[in-house]
């Protein structure tokens, strides 16, 4: 009996001294105001120690954007003033502005990589040594893959003598498809070859959006499933298709750029048109799309620009 005296009397003492531990310096803290100190504590130092971290560690380089056009641009020598200068001749395009060759026509099967977001284009004079450099299966040698991109040319190319070129560039939403199982693809530059309203194609019924009307002479990058890619050039007034030609086709993930020789046109700064167009083989309205520079092909055409850049 005495044994259990004590016992109860021990921890009677120990409730009474235990809340007075600590607490004299202010009112007694509940579990939950206990907690929340235990935390704010914590936080202080994670804080401390992340900013001690972040004085000690050097901020992660971002990976440069991979970007076509200035690849291209650096493949051929331009300096950044002669890029800027060619920016500034560039063309924009309203983004998913996608058409049909009839006007009128809604678009549902929306493609991005035939959606034009820009084009710039240039003339340009080359010397032996600047075509030997861009041509002399060196920068972009025909039929075959470079860095970034592949290149095409016509079939039996002539050979790119040194004079005027003119270069044509356009910028597309998303990349070009390499291959494809399903799609048929065209990009293409048509020009007025000649200057003559006259012998241009007409379009035919239905068709008054075709994207080719009033135009002559055709550079066509042409995808088909069972034979790739293929660069056809059409010169409608002689009625030749796949007429003879030096042009080369160079294509970097959403960059389709043509070089083509100025002594192919018999006029100086032939009007011009850019497009792109995709579809399943059908041509059916609800499986293609495409675009051209400005709003619609009945537009007039494009004329080259700016000052005659000369690369030595």
């Amino acid at each position: 009996m005495k044994k259990k005296l004590m016992i109860l009397i021990l921890v009677i003492g120990l409730l009474i001294i235990l809340p007075g531990i600590g607490c004299s310096s202010g009112p007694k803290k509940d579990a939950g105001d206990q907690i929340i100190d235990d935390l704010i504590s914590v936080s202080q130092k994670t804080s401390t120690a992340q900013a001690k971290a972040s004085e000690t560690e050097p901020t992660p380089i971002p990976t440069p954007r991979y970007d076509p056009f200035q690849v291209i641009l650096d493949y051929g020598g331009f300096n950044d003033e002669l890029k800027e200068y060619i920016l500034d001749l560039a063309y924009m395009d309203p983004h998913a502005d996608w058409i049909y060759s009839m006007a009128g026509m809604i678009v549902s099967e929306e493609m991005a990589e035939t959606d034009i977001l820009f084009h710039t284009q240039l003339f340009l004079i080359l010397a032996g040594s600047q075509i030997e450099a861009f041509f002399g299966n060196t920068l972009f040698p025909c039929g075959e893959d470079i860095e970034g991109g592949f290149v095409v040319c016509s079939y039996d190319p002539l050979p790119m003598e040194p004079g005027g070129i003119y270069l044509v560039l356009m910028k597309l939403a998303e990349p070009v498809p390499t291959s494809s199982s399903e799609r048929f693809y065209t990009y293409s530059v048509v020009f007025d070859a000649d200057g003559d309203e006259s012998n241009n194609f007409q379009f035919n019924p239905p068709y008054d959006w075709d994207f080719f009307q009033n135009t002559d002479r055709w550079y066509m990058l042409d995808y088909a499933p069972t034979t790739g890619w293929m660069l056809n050039v059409n010169d409608i007034v002689s009625g030749e298709f796949g007429a003879p030609s030096a042009t080369r086709a160079v294509v970097m993930g959403d960059i389709v750029a043509f070089f083509i020789p100025a002594s192919e046109f018999s006029v100086d700064s032939p009007g011009y048109r850019v497009t792109a167009f995709g579809h399943d083989g059908t041509y059916a309205p609800e499986t293609s799309c495409g675009d051209v520079s400005g709003s619609d092909p009945t537009e007039p055409l494009l004329h080259f620009e700016g000052d005659l850049i000369t690369l030595e």
